[in-house]
């Protein structure tokens, strides 16, 4: 039997034809504007979230401070962060160093240009009454060697300083005597 004798031809039929409304397969122009706007709000929430993940230069070297890591500070250093940059209570990454007692730290810092007298905008303490409340000789010596002054004082006006012994208005050497810290008295004592 030939096709052409029956009503059915062997292949089926052909698709519609789309009316003049319907859609051709070709994306519409506001389709287009829709995906294109969820593209960028996506790559803005990617690089905020990049950037929460990753930390900003003075970030770095506040966490390689804490850490005491050398070379993480030095890498901040190179990048850009600000060894004199403070933070929300005014303390700089020195005061940090010299409250742990970490020279090496501190010297990294100073070369790179950390100021030796810099007082934080709380209470007035510098990077000496730091180290002296940390009961930390080495570092004081160290400061004083780069040119820290003995005599500064923490601001009178605050309160008592964290809670500690030392009352507002105190030097370094006060901080150490009033701590009972004797070898750290006895160093300051002899500048």
């Amino acid at each position: 039997m030939d096709f052409r004798d029956s009503q059915q031809p062997p292949w089926p039929d052909p698709p519609p034809k789309p009316s003049a409304g319907a859609r051709t397969g070709s994306l519409k122009l506001g389709t287009v504007l829709k995906f294109g706007l969820l593209l960028i709000i996506a790559a803005v929430a990617m690089g905020y979230i990049l950037q929460k993940q990753t930390p900003a230069p003075d970030q770095a070297l506040d966490k390689a401070v804490l850490a005491r890591d050398i070379e993480a500070a030095r890498n901040a250093i190179a990048l850009g962060a600000n060894v004199n940059r403070a933070d929300a209570t005014g303390s700089t990454p020195l005061h940090s160093a010299a409250w742990r007692g970490d020279v090496a730290m501190a010297r990294l810092l100073v070369e790179h240009g950390a100021l030796v007298d810099r007082p934080d905008a709380r209470i007035g303490e510098t990077p000496l009454h730091s180290a002296a409340r940390g009961d930390h000789p080495d570092m004081a010596a160290y400061l004083l060697a780069r040119g820290a002054d003995p005599s500064r004082r923490t601001h009178t006006e605050s309160p008592q300083c964290n809670g500690f012994i030392y009352p507002a208005g105190s030097s370094a050497l006060d901080i150490a005597r009033q701590s009972g810290y004797k070898n750290l008295t006895r160093a300051l004592e002899q500048r």
